[in-house]
């Protein structure tokens, strides 16, 4: 078994893959393999792939339903102990981001879940935690996440869902009081034209599903719900007249 499963996902990303395997294959740790799961791109993705003569990618190119499904496809093909989810717009912060992550034994076998923080193209960072907030909303970024591959023996991804299915792992995580290591490191530098950047409301109604799934109908889980929908209507209007900034759940 592999330390480390990189999964990505992409569709038609020609123009940015090379820099996010750039940035893999340039880690000084390199026990890892990376699973692409290509939904049939039609601007020569699969070439920039088969430009990396390395028996450490796996790839596939059909098409899916969606990034859930892509990711559920990439984690059925996993080999690793750990699994790291990237988009093909993200790329790993620097050389060492894996084995300061993943480099001590010693701690990472006491934890289910190890974080960084991200950092967007516009140089801000943010961090990733899992406390009672999460209740509230995802406040972690996949991109800064290794997951315990255990974890998904038992879970795969909504694919019904379009925007904020990591969302019902990371709740879970919480509500199942799994161990987690947050540690203050930026792991990856982060497109801002991915799914989550746009203000849609279906990002936020499947936020609420996921949370009325799992958490007892009371007054504190109608009050949440309520705020979720008060942080739409804030940022759309944001939006419309024209503030910069970007989508952070």
């Amino acid at each position: 078994m592999v330390k480390l499963s990189i999964i990505i996902a992409c569709y038609n990303a020609a123009d940015t893959l090379s820099q996010n395997l750039d940035s893999i294959f340039a880690q000084t740790c390199q026990d890892l393999e990376v699973i692409i799961v290509d939904g049939c791109s039609l601007d020569g993705t699969v070439a920039v792939v088969e430009g990396y003569s390395s028996d450490r990618i796996r790839y596939i190119v059909e098409e899916d339903k969606g990034i859930y499904d892509a990711m559920n496809k990439g984690v059925a093909m996993a080999q690793g102990e750990w699994l790291l989810f990237l988009g093909a717009d993200d790329r790993l912060h620097d050389k060492y981001v894996i084995s300061d992550m993943l480099g001590s034994e010693r701690e990472s076998k006491q934890y289910d879940v190890i974080m960084g923080d991200i950092q967007f193209d516009n140089d801000k960072v943010r961090k990733s935690t899992v406390s009672t907030r999460t209740q509230y909303r995802n406040t972690v970024h996949h991109q800064s996440a290794f997951y315990r591959s255990s974890l998904f023996h038992a879970f795969r991804y909504n694919d019904t869902f379009k925007v904020s299915a990591d969302y019902e792992l990371n709740l879970l995580v919480f509500l199942n009081g799994l161990s987690v290591l947050t540690l203050d490191r930026v792991v990856c530098v982060v497109g801002l034209g991915g799914a989550s950047s746009k203000v849609d409301y279906c990002g936020y109604a499947e936020e609420i599903a996921i949370r009325n799934k799992y958490l007892p109908r009371n007054p504190s889980r109608m009050t949440m719900n309520f705020l979720t929908r008060c942080r739409y209507v804030f940022k759309k209007a944001g939006k419309l007249v024209g503030w910069n900034f970007h989508y952070y759940k």
